[in-house]
């Protein structure tokens, strides 16, 4: 059900060729197309071996994270239960259809009253915790997943990292990932676009995870520009993308591409992450 190295395909952007790094492609049916299975498995099987047998999460209406830990539990520690909250509004009060098909593989779906995120998540993690589980972190921003995303770009032909490296970013794990993996690489250019987020809160995390993953190394930071989110978090884009994006995140980062593509050093290596 796992694809560990995801392959590298070429598109065109006009006359540009453009080469994707398919990491949605590391989930196989039954799994969700999701990067972050990669860490979620690490820290499931850990938690699992510490006694662990009750997880929560928080996910949001358009994230397919949720989905992702579902799959895991039921395919890889099928005794083990899993708490999902959503938000609802007034204005939306449906199930996500990610989260039925959560609720399909066993999950126990709680919808919970939209509210701040962080109002959200600290009443949630209350109600996991009164349950004798453990609440995961919002936007599962496991330094497994950044590990695990490094092997994959340490593997980049060299070739392809010589120009940018364009990718959606949410929590900025994949990022950290991409940074770690080719830290020896000294000429990588890397664009981030939000997801939605703030992007100083996400150098902020990138920065905390490539600390705990790789303590005294220095700052790589450097190394990237984020861009402001250039559509909310909940719109999805609509533009037309030759291989399968999620429309709240790698699709916006293939649009801002096609936009740019004239302004940045070739070779370009689009990073699609899978959400």
């Amino acid at each position: 059900m796992f694809l560990e190295n995801t392959p590298i395909e070429e598109y065109k952007i006009g006359s540009e060729t453009v080469y994707v790094k398919r990491e949605d492609l590391y989930g196989q049916d039954p799994m969700p197309p999701l990067a972050k299975l990669r860490g979620i498995r690490l820290v499931l099987d850990k938690l699992y071996k510490q006694g662990c047998r009750t997880v929560g999460v928080l996910d949001t209406r358009v994230s397919k994270s949720g989905w992702g830990v579902a799959a895991v539990r039921k395919f890889e520690h099928p005794d083990m239960e899993l708490m999902l909250g959503f938000p609802v509004t007034k204005a939306n009060s449906t199930v996500p259809p990610q989260h039925l098909k959560a609720q399909e593989l066993g999950a126990i779906i709680i919808a919970q009253q939209g509210t701040r995120q962080s109002i959200m998540y600290y009443r949630f993690k209350k109600l996991v915790e009164e349950n004798n589980g453990i609440m995961l972190p919002h936007g599962l921003p496991f330094v497994e997943t950044a590990l695990s995303v490094a092997e994959q770009a340490a593997m980049i032909p060299k070739e392809l990292v010589q120009g940018t490296i364009v990718l959606i970013v949410g929590t900025g794990t994949m990022l950290a990932g991409i940074l770690i993996g080719l830290m020896e690489e000294k000429n990588i250019n890397i664009v981030g676009i939000s997801a939605g987020k703030d992007p100083s809160g996400q150098l902020n995390n990138i920065e905390k995870i490539m600390n705990i993953a790789m303590p005294f190394q220095g700052k790589a930071t450097g190394k990237i520009k984020l861009i402001n989110p250039i559509m909310p978090y909940d719109i999805e884009c609509d533009c037309q993308c030759p291989f399968p994006s999620h429309p709240n995140y790698d699709r916006k980062a293939w649009y801002w591409l096609t936009k740019h593509i004239d302004e940045l050093k070739k070779p370009v290596l689009f990073w699609n992450i899978g959400a």
